[in-house]
């Protein structure tokens, strides 16, 4: 994906900062300020249009349980939102071209995504059991079938989150997890759309220490540029890695034991 894991961080950080004003109750000086953020964050990475539902749901419980509420905090939401991007669109004098420039990560067939993992793994029994090459019908399945899921549970956290049972910003990390695990494609900074709502909700020593976890544990392995290169290519190079340093250091341990240069006196 061009620009690497750069691409999700800022629009992810824009977003957190946009509900900040938002949650905390602010004037609607401030809250047209933090859906204007939210709203440039999704011009960057479209996922950050998916807290514009939060908010406009945390905006639903100020105006009451009706379901009419809903329908004016959406329109409150959406106005706001729409003459932010149609300004900035128009005034950068780029037009509507981040609309079509954001499809590129869906040509990569990412062997990271649950969905396209099931659809490859689908096509080879196909050729196995000599039915043929079936992997792009299978994908389309798989993929449609993913997309749905991730839909009917970013409704339901919506509901949610209308209905008092969860925080705005636990239902918008929760949601943005399964989208991540359902997408199509994914890169493992990805999940910076869901740690980083997260972390401000799930306060728990256990999230916290797998977060700390997937972090160092990616933030070293993952190779940079956001090459999409094969599986055996990535192991290849990661045991070749491996292999290089456990050289490196039986050199320093062989040649420190001989000459006692690390000797603790």
């Amino acid at each position: 994906e061009p620009g690497g894991p750069d691409a999700p961080a800022e629009p992810a950080g824009t977003t957190d900062g946009g509900r900040e004003p938002i949650l905390d109750r602010a004037g609607w000086g401030l809250f047209a300020g933090g859906v204007a953020l939210i709203a440039l964050a999704g011009m960057v990475k479209v996922t950050g249009f998916v807290a514009l539902g939060f908010v406009g749901m945390a905006l639903a419980r100020r105006y009451g349980p009706a379901i009419t509420s809903v329908v004016k905090a959406g329109l409150v939401t959406g106005a706001v939102a729409g003459a932010t991007v149609l300004a900035f669109s128009l005034a950068s004098g780029l037009g509507f071209g981040w609309i079509t420039s954001q499809g590129g990560a869906a040509t990569v067939r990412s062997w990271m995504s649950l969905s396209t993992l099931l659809g490859i793994l689908s096509g080879l029994m196909g050729r196995l059991l000599g039915l043929g090459d079936m992997s792009e019908a299978a994908l389309g399945l798989t993929w449609g079938l993913g997309i749905a899921l991730a839909v009917a549970w970013l409704l339901r956290m919506l509901w949610a989150t209308f209905r008092g049972r969860i925080h705005p910003l636990g239902g918008y990390g929760l949601a943005m997890f399964a989208l991540v695990l359902l997408f199509p494609v994914v890169h493992p900074w990805y999940l910076l759309w869901a740690m980083v709502p997260l972390s401000g909700w799930a306060n728990r020593m256990q999230f916290r220490l797998a977060v700390v976890a997937y972090s160092t544990i990616f933030s070293l392995t993952v190779l940079p540029r956001g090459l999409g290169l094969p599986p055996g290519t990535v192991l290849q190079i990661y045991l070749g890695s491996l292999a290089a340093f456990l050289v490196c250091m039986a050199l320093i341990f062989a040649v420190s034991w001989r000459t006692r240069v690390f000797r603790v006196r």
